[in-house]
């Protein structure tokens, strides 16, 4: 008639009673049908009342023994992280790799490395490497090295050049003699200082003195070598 430690109240018949208790069955088969994480709002629902959770249906999850729980917070070291992973993710501000690098092969729809235009850096560490729109550069032993784009030969008139520049790092640079008028002779300047030798006619001044032992006279003037070649050795002497 009443429950224990309560006041006794008006007793009522089963058949009383039965309204009341069947509404209460009712209420709770409702519940138990419709209560999923979609309306709940705070309480602790057991996990076997709700669906598995997918991409499109909220529902029960069970976490690792790595992940925390808190006030409704889950959160997760990053050594957990890392330990699920296998590996330490790269940091995007900046990061050391210890292993060898490989990007992807180059193909038409782009490379498979960019290394953006900038401007240089004010103060360079050996290894760095950058580029503006003049070119690539790199820092070497403490020197800034730019890599060859092409490269250009330039000589005196006196050759001519084929090949040149060379471009893309790939090309032969070749020189030869260019063509001369006859006669002529590679000699520095007829006269005056010091240049560079070219190509031109030659010149008395060229011309050394040779003695006779060597197909000369040793002389620097008509009458001397005359003199030197004459079979004369007296006055009085005729050539006949």
């Amino acid at each position: 008639d009443s429950l224990p430690g309560q006041p006794v109240k008006e007793k009522r018949t089963a058949a009383s009673l039965y309204p009341a208790f069947q509404a209460l069955l009712d209420r709770t088969e409702y519940l138990r049908n419709n209560v999923n994480a979609d309306n709940i709002n705070s309480g602790t629902l057991p996990a076997a009342r709700l669906p598995a959770a997918t991409a499109s249906v909220f529902g029960a999850v069970k976490t690792g023994s790595n992940i925390t729980n808190t006030a409704g917070t889950i959160s997760i070291a990053s050594a957990n992280v890392i330990a699920a992973l296998g590996y330490t993710p790269a940091n995007r501000a900046g990061d050391t790799f210890t292993g060898k690098v490989t990007t992807a092969a180059s193909a038409a729809g782009g490379a498979g490395f960019n290394l953006p235009h900038g401007v240089a850096p004010t103060t360079p560490g050996n290894g760095d490497i950058w580029s503006t729109s003049a070119g690539i550069f790199a820092r070497i032993n403490g020197a800034t090295q730019q890599m060859l784009q092409s490269v250009g030969l330039s000589l005196p008139s006196i050759f001519t050049v084929t090949g040149s520049p060379v471009n893309a790092g790939a090309g032969t640079l070749t020189a030869a003699l260019a063509t001369q008028a006859a006669n002529q002779v590679f000699a520095g300047p007829a006269s005056g200082g010091a240049v560079a030798p070219s190509f031109r006619s030659l010149v008395v001044a060229d011309l050394p003195t040779v003695d006779i032992a060597h197909g000369g006279t040793g002389a620097t003037s008509k009458a001397a070598a005359f003199d030197a070649l004459s079979p004369m050795l007296a006055i009085g002497d005729l050539i006949y």
